[in-house]
């Protein structure tokens, strides 16, 4: 494999290749024995820590599981437009990466594609429909993303451990996971759209700078009195925001 071949890779541009399907035993899953074409495999540069950037295929369709799992060094990646899926783990502890542009053939953050990674702050092209579980989850110096109104999932433990401000979340969104903000030190403010069904168990708790979530009054299941989360009756209270006096 690429990886194990050049030990002192650094840079490297794929722009002008294409990636065929493969059936055999020299790929770079020890289990696997099929490889799509277009796709760049599941721990294609798992741990190669000193590659610094990369120009994907420009047919790219998908981005495999730990594609760059653990690539310490890595700062800089051009991903093409034909992009759908960013796969599980695939920048996961990436910790060199401060930012990456996300085309908008994107649908799916797979689950924990970027957690623990250096992001500092990220826009989310419109056309990403789901955020997947764990997806940012540890991105310590995260403070901000915008959420584009095709989200309709953010997953469980999503933003978990980031250092996010303020969250609006768009109409749209239906489901915020179990977990999905918690233990966000610097989050103050949280909107909720009027399309949100689902807001998951302890989706806000420990955010101990947080001093207010407001709903939308046209929201059929959740309601916000001074800052604090109801249910639509306002007999239940859901959470009280841990930095509200």
């Amino acid at each position: 494999a690429l990886r194990d071949e050049m030990p002192m890779l650094a840079n490297l541009d794929l722009s002008a290749a294409t990636i065929l399907a493969y059936t055999g035993s020299g790929g770079t899953y020890s289990k696997g024995s099929s490889y799509p074409a277009n796709t760049l495999s599941r721990n294609a540069l798992y741990k190669k820590a000193t590659l610094k950037s990369i120009k994907l295929p420009t047919n790219l369709v998908s981005i495999g599981r730990s594609a760059f799992n653990s690539c310490t060094a890595f700062t800089t990646i051009t991903i093409p437009s034909s992009v759908v899926l960013i796969d599980s783990m695939a920048f996961r502890a990436c910790t060199a990466l401060k930012m990456i542009n996300i085309p908008a053939s994107v649908r799916t953050i797979g689950y924990a594609a970027l957690s623990y990674s250096g992001l500092t702050n990220i826009v989310l092209p419109n056309g990403v429909t789901t955020i997947g579980d764990y997806a940012f989850n540890a991105c310590t110096a995260l403070k901000k993303i915008n959420i584009p109104a095709s989200v309709r999932t953010i997953g469980y433990a999503a933003f978990c451990y980031s250092d996010l401000t303020d969250i609006v979340l768009p109409n749209g969104v239906t489901t915020i996971g179990d977990y999905a903000f918690q233990n966000c030190a610097s989050l103050s403010s949280v909107s909720i759209p009027s399309t949100v069904t689902h807001s998951g168990y302890c989706a806000f708790t420990f955010d101990n700078a947080l001093q207010s979530i407001n709903v939308s009054s046209m929201n059929p299941i959740y309601s916000s009195v001074d800052g604090v989360l109801y249910d639509k009756s306002q007999q239940r209270l859901l959470c009280f925001p841990g930095g509200k006096a």
